[in-house]
């Protein structure tokens, strides 16, 4: 711990840093999807009363771009020797408004369960399967072409696979069995990483009114996102090679917006850690521009925690919470949880200071020992040394540096430990036991 505390003393002494920084050392256990393998094919028929669906690890749907669901719903998967089942548990406050879209209109003028399946943990070759309440289907065969969402698709392929859908006076169920063979794959063996997803597309008021969800939110980008579908790993989960992380150099991923927000913003934290810890052990990854309405999205990105953890310590620079995905946040809380060290240098409030997209809001928030009291000020405020001995402060010359922090007003959660102030304001928390969660906020 005391070359990555001397590392984070270089970073905050040598440049100039303006807004939050986090330093995150604990955090909640990451749990892996595991699909379980039924002792009984689950019969068509929608109800989804089987044994298997009882057993399965069911899942929430969420909103696809991270806002507010309005009407929920949950899903499940399951596999046998022959077929792999999804199951789904569907809300609908007024279900005599549930449609089906006949043609000659277009499937998804009406209620619309969506399927993607990618029999790899890291291809670009993936299936899209959708179906109505009524029973109407659609299949393509699919390939990535690039970030955002893009593919190439086939609309030829015509595989056999099963639906049925149960309506009832809460909502409504749904279930699908899809062939091994119809992907030209050998079921799965145990321990086996897919990706998965399940979208619904909800239209009860017409196609101006519409609702979409997904089992892992794909964003702005669309359902075809592959990068954001779901891990599921068959029958159990076995951990990865390279998830502890050995000895050698420390290594160093830094996350930071484009050029076109200012170099400081971008080169500073990079700079230093070359000059820490050797260009060659420090990785750059540039988030996209985005505009007013909407934050950009992560280039790049490692894919899973495994990926994450070969890096002993993890700067995000100025990137609100909202450019990651929900997968994407769960991979860093896992990695923190693992023993690894995380720092988000500003954006704590948020895209334009919008709260939805700050880091409170996230699924890291409530590991965060600092809290904002509404109303959320910002103001500049000096810097002052509450605990000046403590390792992160320990030789730096605070009064000297005169420096200050543009930023709200924050205080610090209950159990921690107040380090540095500003003014009214905590400046420096960390909590209390052998691991830490630190939140740091200095400006010049």
């Amino acid at each position: 711990m005391d070359r990555i505390t001397a590392v984070i003393t270089c970073v905050f002494t040598l440049a100039a840093i303006t807004g939050d920084v986090v330093m995150a050392e604990e955090a909640g256990a990451w749990r892996p999807f595991v699909i379980h393998r039924a002792g009984s094919a689950p019969t068509m028929d929608g109800k989804l009363d089987e044994p298997c669906w009882e057993r399965a690890d069911r899942r929430p749907l969420r909103h696809y771009a991270g806002g507010e669901l309005k009407v929920g719903g949950s899903v499940a998967l399951c596999y046998d020797t022959q077929n792999l089942y999804a199951a789904l548990w569907l809300d609908e406050p007024v279900p005599a408004k549930i449609r089906s879209a006949e043609p000659p209109k277009s499937l998804w003028d009406g209620e619309v369960i969506e399927w993607f399946i990618c029999p790899s943990e890291d291809g670009l070759d993936y299936v899209q399967l959708a179906w109505s309440p009524a029973g109407r289907q659609y299949d393509a065969k699919c390939r990535s072409t690039g970030g955002g969402g893009s593919s190439r698709s086939n609309v030829k392929w015509k595989p056999k696979w099963r639906t049925a859908s149960a309506i009832g006076k809460a909502g409504w169920t749904s279930e699908a069995a899809f062939p091994f063979a119809e992907l030209a794959v050998e079921p799965p063996k145990d321990g086996a990483l897919w990706r998965i997803n399940l979208c619904r597309h909800r239209v009860v008021d017409g196609p101006r009114a519409q609702d979409w969800s997904a089992l892992s939110p794909t964003g702005t980008g669309g359902f075809h996102t592959i990068d954001r579908f779901e891990d599921v790993y068959f029958a159990k989960y076995i951990r990865a090679a390279g998830e502890t992380r050995s000895g050698g150099p420390l290594q160093a991923l830094i996350a930071c917006w484009t050029a076109r927000y200012g170099y400081d913003g971008v080169f500073e934290s990079r700079v230093q850690l070359d000059r820490a810890l050797g260009k060659d052990n420090v990785h750059v990854r540039v988030c996209t521009s985005g505009d007013r309405s909407r934050v950009g999205t992560m280039v790049g990105w490692p894919k899973r925690g495994n990926e994450l953890a070969q890096y002993h310590l993890i700067v995000i620079a100025n990137i609100p919470a909202k450019a990651f995905s929900e997968k994407q946040l769960a991979h860093l809380r896992r990695y923190v949880t693992d023993g690894g060290t995380l720092i988000l240098l500003g954006a704590m409030g948020g895209w334009l200071h919008k709260p939805p997209n700050a880091w409170w809001e996230s699924p890291l928030g409530d590991l965060m020992p600092m809290r904002v009291p509404p109303p959320a000020k910002v103001e500049v405020r000096d810097i002052e040394a509450t605990s000046p001995d403590h390792p992160l402060l320990k030789g730096v010359p605070l009064d000297e540096l005169g420096l200050c922090s543009y930023s709200r007003v924050m205080h610090a959660a209950q159990g921690a430990k107040l380090i540095a102030a500003m003014g009214d304001s905590a400046f420096i928390a960390e909590t209390a036991g052998a691991s830490r969660f630190t939140k740091l906020a200095i400006s010049s």
